[in-house]
């Protein structure tokens, strides 16, 4: 990758959450010494340190509980039907 290339990542590297294969590929870019580089990630260092003192570190959510399961009626047991709909009624007739 390009010194211009790399600039979108000098953030999340110094952060530390650069994803492969960007964060090799910075570091091997770093490693050979580059001036352009090795300056924007000090700036990107720093500014992640004045960020980092300033909020507070999510912490990961816990996992949903799973949903209670709904027991089946015993195969003996007669369905009811809603309330709504009651069947022991004739149907409404229109005048």
């Amino acid at each position: 990758m390009t010194c211009e290339e790399l600039r979108d990542q000098y953030e999340l590297y110094a952060i530390g959450v650069a994803e492969e294969p960007e964060r090799s590929e910075i570091r091997q870019h770093l490693n050979r010494g580059c001036e352009v580089c090795m300056t924007g990630m000090k700036r990107a260092r720093e500014v992640g340190a004045i960020l980092g003192g300033t909020a507070a570190p999510a912490a990961p959510s816990a996992p949903a509980a799973p949903a209670p399961a709904a027991k089946p009626a015993p195969a003996d047991t007669p369905l009811s039907p809603p309330s709504e709909f009651p069947t022991n009624q004739p149907a409404p007739t229109k005048p």
